[in-house]
């Protein structure tokens, strides 16, 4: 076990007892691999499918055992071996917590199960509202903005703990949302340095959501957010950072979508 000392991220390390048959190889071959590397190279490319998997830090070729990055990606049951990998959302009646909320998981290879969680953010958590204004024109509010809430709970999925034994927590309010993950700042991220400074807990995570489009790497993401909340009338995210193990980001609902409600 002594690769658990060399300073490789979680994700990097092979998944000790997988085997490469727990991987979705049509998935891999069909979505990712195309995204995450140039067709020219793919067509050129006549090497065994454990040597693309390994290319792409997948696999890790020395224990002949996909990394935990090959699990969360492409996994098949990833579940049976990372089993707190999942979001859980809570849709709750009210602004406090109460018992049967409305509950929805997100369980599965993250390549295919991003798309659906984009779409559940994007059709049952964003709602519209059209309004006449004193000119009468029709204008269009939102109780969230898309694009923030996706960027928020993207980067979730990406920099949570994955050997933590809780799942990513989303939970509704009528007046609030709160994203919850497991995993406190991280590397060079300080309270003081916050968003400023980036560092990554999973780097083939990372690189993977980038690859799918549903994260950028540049730093900008939680900037940009508030610039979107602003706009659609939401109060600037709230960062809860005194948390040692969990990290907690709380968005209001818009004040324009509070008046008309």
């Amino acid at each position: 076990m002594e690769i658990l000392k060399t300073g490789r991220s979680f994700d990097l390390r092979p998944c000790f007892e997988s085997t490469i048959e727990d991987l979705d190889i049509d998935l891999f071959k069909i979505v990712y691999q195309p995204k995450a590397v140039e067709k020219e190279i793919i067509e050129e490319n006549h090497r065994d499918i454990t040597l693309q998997l390994a290319s792409l830090r997948l696999l890790d070729l020395a224990h002949n055992s996909p990394t935990n990055a090959g699990i969360l990606l492409l996994g098949k049951r990833p579940l049976y071996y990372l089993n707190s990998a999942y979001v859980q959302y809570l849709k709750y009646d009210g602004v406090e917590p109460e018992p049967s909320p409305v509950d929805v998981r997100f369980s599965g290879p993250l390549v295919s199960v991003l798309k659906s969680f984009e779409d559940f953010i994007r059709f049952n958590i964003i709602k519209h509202k059209a309004i006449r204004g004193d000119s009468m024109a029709e204008n269009n509010i939102s109780n969230y903005p898309f694009w923030a809430m996706r960027e928020l709970m993207m980067n979730a999925i990406m920099h949570r703990d994955y050997e933590s034994n809780a799942p990513i927590y989303i939970n509704e309010f009528d007046d609030r949302i709160e994203i919850i993950n497991p995993g406190g700042l991280f590397g060079d991220v300080r309270p003081e340095n916050f968003p400023d400074t980036s560092d990554y807990r999973n780097l083939v995570l990372a690189e993977a959501l980038k690859v799918l489009g549903y994260i950028n790497k540049y730093n900008f993401g939680i900037r940009h957010a508030q610039r979107l909340l602003a706009d659609n009338g939401n109060p600037p995210a709230v960062f809860n950072l005194a948390l040692i193990t969990k990290f907690k980001v709380t968005v209001y609902i818009s004040n324009h979508w509070q008046v008309v409600h």
